[in-house]
């Protein structure tokens, strides 16, 4: 049995997992030894038990019904005629990368399956996790039949929205990732001026002149604005109240203005 195990271990990736479900005639028992066996197995193990521990350390799997923390009555596998011991002689190998995805494993003493082993049974989080987005889309069908747009769109969003960080890779016309500040922004430089057809881009590095300051703004258009301002409002970051300022004198007010412009 072994020797045809392992000819199929070794065909497996390493992306994918394999699941061993086998009466194995062995008993591995209650003592977790490394991370192939937990602490609920059922009974001492013996050399059989031995074989099987060696075969999951080769092979890097775990046992997972002893990874259970369950009642003995859901731990064994089959019992002798008479029911005068109970054993645990049947295992699920998982490998051990994959162990989290089981959510439940253990035996069915009461289910009828023609034999005289127990029936084993594991429950995988892929499968739970897809049975659970059914009963949602049920769920949400249910909702939009009733006309119920808003209850339905709220538990979409609930299951299926994800916060992503925006990942923004800048690259040159050759395809090369930039790294470097300067290379990012002489590479948007060029971008703008192609998309502005050809109009020479600033770099944001360089000082005004009195070419770049723009149309003049004269005080008595300053004067306009103070006199237009609305009253009664809070004082900004300044701590000067809108009534404050169009009551100046004529001095602050030409200050003012020549601040501004």
């Amino acid at each position: 049995m072994y020797t045809r195990l392992e000819e199929l271990c070794k065909l497996m990736k390493g992306s994918n997992n394999l699941i061993i479900i086998e009466d194995w005639n062995t008993v591995v028992g209650e003592s977790a030894d490394g991370q192939e066996i937990g602490t609920y197995g059922l009974g001492t193990r013996n050399v059989r038990g031995d074989r099987l521990v060696d075969f999951s350390k080769q092979y890097d799997m775990v046992i997972a019904n002893t990874y259970q923390n369950i009642h003995h009555r859901k731990r064994y596998t089959w019992k002798i005629p008479g029911d005068i011991r109970r054993h645990q002689i049947d295992y699920i190998l998982v490998i051990k990368h994959f162990r989290n995805q089981v959510r439940r494993c253990k035996t069915h003493p009461g289910i009828d399956v023609d034999s005289d082993h127990n029936l084993l049974m594991m429950k995988n989080a892929k499968e739970a996790r897809g049975k659970w987005l059914e009963n949602r889309c049920k769920e949400v069908e249910l909702l939009i039949k009733g006309n119920k747009m808003d209850p339905a769109f709220n538990t979409i969003k609930k299951f299926v929205s994800r916060k992503t960080k925006a990942n923004i890779k800048i690259r040159d016309i050759n395809g090369n990732l930039l790294l470097d500040n300067e290379d990012i922004v002489y590479v948007w430089k060029q971008y703008l001026e192609i998309l502005y057809q050809g109009v020479e881009i600033i770099s944001p590095n360089t000082e005004n002149t009195s070419d770049m300051q723009g149309v003049t703004i004269l005080i008595e258009e300053v004067n306009q604005v103070l006199k237009a301002m609305k009253t009664k409002i809070g004082p900004g970051v300044d701590e000067l109240t809108s009534e404050l300022i169009p009551n100046a004198d004529s001095g602050r007010i030409e200050v003012v203005g020549h601040t501004v412009c």
